[in-house]
């Protein structure tokens, strides 16, 4: 079971490990805080290009035998964190669809996943 509180491994060879709910946290706060004062626009789009090629560029997916091998970068994220991150690049008029994308994705398969537990 996931929890706020678990974190992601991205599968570096240096082993970090990122909370999913700092990240969204993060950049929430720095969005917000673009908001009210356009200077602090480089520090949110920093730490987006920076999380972005983190989390979503050491996951991506690739082929195997001509098979495709879908990943999920976000799929140890819970929906309130995907939800915030989104909430953040928004209010930072951030437009990432290399970003925006497995997020979409993830909610997407989260939803199809309950719909599939109720039926």
């Amino acid at each position: 079971a996931s929890s706020s509180s678990s974190s992601f491994d991205n599968h570096n060879n240096d082993i970090q490990r990122f909370l999913p709910r700092d990240v969204s946290g993060i950049a929430w706060a720095l969005g917000s805080l673009q908001c009210d004062n356009y200077r602090l626009s480089d520090a949110l789009v920093t730490f987006v290009d920076t999380i972005t090629t983190t989390l979503i560029s050491n996951n991506s997916d690739h082929f195997n035998d001509g098979i495709e091998h879908v990943s999920r970068p976000l799929q140890n994220w819970q929906s309130a964190d995907l939800v915030q991150l989104s909430v953040a690049l928004a209010h930072g008029r951030i437009d990432r669809p290399e970003l925006l994308i497995p997020i979409y994705d993830e909610v997407l398969h989260s939803i199809e996943a309950e719909l599939r537990y109720e039926t």
